[in-house]
Protein backbone atom coordinates (compact mmCIF):
# COMPACT_ATOMS: atom_id res chain seq x y z
CA UNK A 1 0.00 0.00 0.00
CA UNK A 2 1.96 3.50 -1.24
CA UNK A 3 1.58 6.30 1.26
CA UNK A 4 2.75 9.84 1.55
CA UNK A 5 5.56 10.71 3.51
CA UNK A 6 7.60 13.45 4.41
CA UNK A 7 11.46 13.68 3.16
CA UNK A 8 13.04 17.58 4.20
CA UNK A 9 10.21 18.99 2.97
CA UNK A 10 9.27 17.32 0.14
CA UNK A 11 6.06 15.02 -0.21
CA UNK A 12 7.21 11.49 -1.19
CA UNK A 13 5.48 8.23 -2.45
CA UNK A 14 6.73 5.27 0.10
CA UNK A 15 5.46 1.49 0.50
CA UNK A 16 6.33 -0.59 3.55
CA UNK A 17 8.84 -2.76 3.47
CA UNK A 18 9.36 -6.36 5.59
CA UNK A 19 12.86 -6.50 7.10
CA UNK A 20 14.42 -8.63 9.79
CA UNK A 21 16.83 -7.71 12.55
CA UNK A 22 20.58 -8.81 11.41
CA UNK A 23 21.24 -8.08 15.48
CA UNK A 24 20.40 -5.26 17.87
CA UNK A 25 23.60 -4.27 20.00
CA UNK A 26 23.48 -2.08 22.78
CA UNK A 27 26.29 1.02 22.24
CA UNK A 28 27.14 1.12 25.79
CA UNK A 29 28.12 4.76 27.77
CA UNK A 30 30.24 4.95 30.88
CA UNK A 31 30.13 8.29 32.96
CA UNK A 32 32.26 10.36 34.71
CA UNK A 33 29.61 9.24 38.00
CA UNK A 34 30.03 5.10 37.33
CA UNK A 35 27.25 4.64 36.36
CA UNK A 36 26.68 3.04 32.65
CA UNK A 37 24.19 3.72 30.18
CA UNK A 38 23.28 1.10 27.14
CA UNK A 39 21.45 1.69 24.42
CA UNK A 40 20.07 0.82 21.28
CA UNK A 41 17.39 1.23 18.80
CA UNK A 42 14.84 -0.90 17.67
CA UNK A 43 12.97 -0.61 13.81
CA UNK A 44 9.78 -1.14 14.22
CA UNK A 45 9.17 0.29 10.28
CA UNK A 46 11.04 0.67 7.19
CA UNK A 47 9.44 3.13 4.44
CA UNK A 48 11.26 2.95 0.63
CA UNK A 49 10.60 5.70 -1.70
CA UNK A 50 11.26 5.19 -5.40
CA UNK A 51 13.40 8.38 -4.97
CA UNK A 52 17.46 8.94 -4.80
CA UNK A 53 19.15 11.34 -2.78
CA UNK A 54 22.11 13.47 -4.81
CA UNK A 55 25.08 10.68 -4.34
CA UNK A 56 21.89 8.54 -6.12
CA UNK A 57 21.34 6.13 -2.83
CA UNK A 58 17.82 5.40 -2.13
CA UNK A 59 15.82 7.19 0.04
CA UNK A 60 14.29 5.39 3.17
CA UNK A 61 11.93 6.49 6.26
CA UNK A 62 12.43 4.80 9.44
CA UNK A 63 10.12 4.29 12.38
CA UNK A 64 12.06 3.18 15.52
CA UNK A 65 12.04 2.70 19.15
CA UNK A 66 14.76 3.73 21.60
CA UNK A 67 15.32 0.80 24.29
CA UNK A 68 17.48 2.30 27.24
CA UNK A 69 19.24 0.82 30.30
CA UNK A 70 21.03 2.37 33.38
CA UNK A 71 23.78 0.73 35.54
CA UNK A 72 23.71 2.40 38.16
CA UNK A 73 26.65 2.28 40.70
CA UNK A 74 25.65 1.23 44.15
CA UNK A 75 27.28 4.44 46.38
CA UNK A 76 27.81 4.21 49.65
CA UNK A 77 25.23 6.73 51.81
CA UNK A 78 26.64 9.41 54.80
CA UNK A 79 26.58 7.87 58.06
CA UNK A 80 27.09 10.09 61.63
Amino acid sequence: MKMKINVNGKELEAVSVGFVSAGEPFVEYRLDNGDVIRVKFVMTRILATSERNPMNEPIYSFQYQAVTVVDEVVRGLATN
